[in-house]
């Protein structure tokens, strides 16, 4: 079954690994070039395994804290590679919005080109939309107040 718009696993078998990523869970990094994410703040580290063994434990290169809107967008976007959708009650319980409401005219769009299908409990793709997940993404994050 396909679980979120790259991702295929027998029921019970999807990784949870990714499922972290898609859910806005925190995570670590460990080694050159590896990523990690803990409460809102991503980091990454140097990406030569020659400077990051030379330099360890000090091995970050840079980190950024997006600004709340950004990170929004950025949970609804990939709330959206789920199968089952951006559950709308927890987006609005984290973000203060239901994201129908913040993104009214885009998934709007979204939805009149078969790409979204909106119901009382989740915004989820359909199976045209999982080919067209970048579409939508992108229309997330046009300024706020054209919809």
């Amino acid at each position: 079954m396909r679980y979120e718009v790259s991702n295929w696993a027998k029921p019970g078998a999807c990784s949870r690994h990714n499922l972290g990523y898609w859910t806005g869970g925190d995570y670590l990094g460990f080694g050159a070039g590896a990523h990690a994410h803990r409460n809102g703040r991503r980091s990454w580290n140097v990406s030569s395994p020659r400077t990051y063994i030379a330099h360890s434990p000090a091995v970050e290169e840079g980190w950024e804290a997006l600004p709340d809107a950004e990170r929004a967008a950025e949970a609804a976007m990939v709330g959206l590679r789920l199968a089952g959708g951006l559950d709308r009650a927890r987006f609005a319980e984290v973000w203060g919005e239901d994201p129908v409401v913040r993104w009214k005219g885009e998934l709007q769009e979204a939805a009149g080109l078969g790409l979204i299908e909106v119901t009382g409990d989740a915004v989820a793709l359909t199976e045209r939309g999982f080919f067209l997940w970048g579409h939508v993404a992108r229309s997330l994050l046009a300024p706020q107040g054209d919809g």
